[in-house]
C-alpha cells in the first residue's frame, strides 16, 4: 500500500501473492492487472500461475541474466508439440529417461505414475497424450 502513495508511474512488487490463501490471490491478482493498466508494474515471483494472470511481457533470469523474453504465447512456441502426459510404471518411466524425455513432474497414478514430460518425439511407454505447453513446464525445462 505504501508503495502506491504518490501515484507512481512504475511500480516493482516482490513476491506479491506470497503465503496469500487462494481468494485472496485472485483478488490481489485482479487488482495488479487492473494497476497496470495505468503504469508499468514489474513482479518478481516464482508463483508461475500469477505470470500467467497477470503479466503481458515475462522475462525469465537466471542469475541476473536474461534466459527468455517475450509473452506467453510466444515464449510457449518453443515448446510446441513437446509436452506430453502418460501414465506409466516405474520401469518405463526409467525408459523415458533414458530416450532423453525429460521429466517435469511424476505424481501417483492408478495404474503407475503420471509424468508430465518434455520430448522431442511422442514418447513410446505407457497411455501418452500430448498435452498444452505452459510457463510452468518452460520454466521447468529451463531451470529444473
Amino acid at each position: 500500500a505504501q508503495a502506491l502513495l504518490g501515484d507512481p508511474k512504475i511500480l516493482i512488487m516482490d513476491e506479491p501473492t506470497a503465503g496469500l490463501d487462494p481468494e485472496e490471490r485472485i483478488r490481489i491478482q485482479d487488482y495488479i492487472g487492473n494497476l497496470s493498466r495505468e503504469r508499468i508494474v514489474l513482479i518478481a515471483t516464482h508463483i508461475v500461475s500469477d505470470v500467467e494472470i497477470i503479466a503481458d511481457h515475462v522475462l525469465f533470469l537466471d542469475r541476473g541474466r536474461l534466459i527468455r523474453s517475450g509473452t506467453s504465447s510466444d515464449l510457449l512456441k518453443e515448446l510446441s508439440g513437446q509436452v506430453y502426459t502418460a501414465v506409466c510404471s516405474p520401469e518405463e518411466r526409467r525408459l523415458y529417461e533414458k530416450d532423453a524425455a525429460r521429466v517435469l513432474r511424476s505424481v501417483p497414478a492408478a495404474g503407475g505414475q503420471m509424468l508430465r514430460l518434455i520430448a522431442k518425439e511422442k514418447p513410446k511407454y505407457g497411455k501418452v497424450e500430448q498435452a498444452v505447453a505452459g510457463l510452468e513446464d518452460l520454466y521447468m525445462y529451463l531451470f529444473g
